[in-house]
């Protein structure tokens, strides 16, 4: 997979060794919990990167929007079904700096999808998240 290939390039090439690194969708996650590097590649800004220093991250969190629901939609569809896009979100201390990352989009998952997508973004978050300042870690 030449995203993982072009993540790995550059994470040597940082040198940053990273303990964790996935593939999810079109993304590509690398974290060096040493160092407190996030190094975040999506097919679409190929081949340009993040390079997130999480001692500067404010908070993580997963972002769950949905769509409008019509009164009696939900007698025969699950609230699956109404979830129209999921991020996780990395506030930065700066907010221009912060980055939200979308692990499923109506327009371009099928639901079979979801609840994988959704449990990426959460373990995504909790490795984020374990890897902030303490105090920070406090308020998540």
């Amino acid at each position: 997979m030449q995203l993982l290939a072009d993540l790995k390039k550059i994470c040597a090439h940082l040198k940053l060794s990273f303990s964790k690194v996935e593939v999810v969708r079109k993304t590509a996650f690398a974290l060096d919990t040493s160092k407190k590097k996030l190094v975040v590649m999506d097919e679409k800004d190929h081949p340009y990167f993040k390079t997130i220093d999480l001692r500067n991250i404010d908070a993580c969190t997963v972002k769950v929007d949905y769509k409008s629901i019509a009164a009696g939609d939900l007698d025969d569809k699950s609230m699956d079904a109404f979830i129209d896009e999921v991020q996780l979100q990395i506030s930065h201390i700066d907010p221009s700096k912060s980055v939200n990352i979308r692990f499923y989009d109506t327009d371009e998952n099928n639901v079979s999808d979801l609840q994988l997508l959704i449990d990426k973004a959460t373990d995504w978050r909790d490795k984020i998240t374990a890897v902030l300042p303490r105090k920070v870690q406090m308020r998540a």
